[in-house]
This record gives structure tokens, C-alpha cells and sequence, in this order.
């Protein structure tokens, strides 16, 4: 419909992205995003992992995603350490299919 009335496609659609939210950078991301992000737009990535990092200083040990590794525990997961998981093992178990863990930035007019 878009493309019938001349309007372009934002380009997150063509990376893969299911929304073009923020960027694709969203506090309220899943790991499949921050995950793609990081492979198709590493720079805003870095971006987002410092703010992050800058972040941690003043609220102490909180994080964007979580670690639900393990023993159920929820755990603090930094897009740092996200990063080297990924980078260390690129097929590592992770859920892909978390794409949004209840991002409300876009919502239906009422």
C-alpha cells in the first residue's frame, strides 16, 4: 500500500527488522533485535552500549536485555557482554524469536 502511493519503505524493513521503531534501537527489545541490529547497524549499536555504559555509572548495575540463562534467574545482560557472547559463538542459543519484549512506542490510533 505504501508503494502504491509513492511512499518509500523504511530501510529497517529490508534488514529485517518487524518494525521501524526507534532506529531499531529500543530499550524494550528482545535479543533477536539488539542481535540484528548488531549485524546490520553495528554502528548504532555501539552507540546504544555506550549510552548504556554511561548509564550503569550513575544507576549501577542494571542493563538493557536480561540474562534468562540457567537457573530461571533474571540477570542483568549488558550489551557489551551480549556482544562478545555473540561474537565469541555466532550460532549461540539465544531465543530469536524474542523480537520485542513488549515495546509500546507504536500503538493502533484508538
Amino acid at each position: 500500500m505504501m508503494r502504491e502511493r509513492g511512499i518509500r519503505v523504511p530501510r529497517l524493513y529490508g534488514f529485517g527488522f518487524p518494525h521501524d521503531n526507534s532506529g531499531g534501537v529500543c530499550v524494550k527489545a528482545g535479543h533477536a533485535q539488539w542481535a540484528l541490529l548488531l549485524r546490520v547497524l553495528p554502528d548504532r549499536y555501539a552507540l546504544a552500549e555506550a549510552e548504556e555504559a554511561a548509564a550503569r555509572l550513575t544507576l549501577g548495575d542494571v542493563s538493557i536485555l536480561t540474562d534468562r540463562s540457567g537457573d530461571n534467574v533474571k540477570k542483568p545482560l549488558t550489551l557489551a557482554e551480549f556482544r562478545r557472547r555473540i561474537e565469541a559463538r555466532p550460532q549461540m542459543a539465544m531465543d530469536f524469536d524474542d523480537w520485542n519484549a513488549g515495546c509500546d512506542c507504536f500503538l493502533e490510533a484508538a
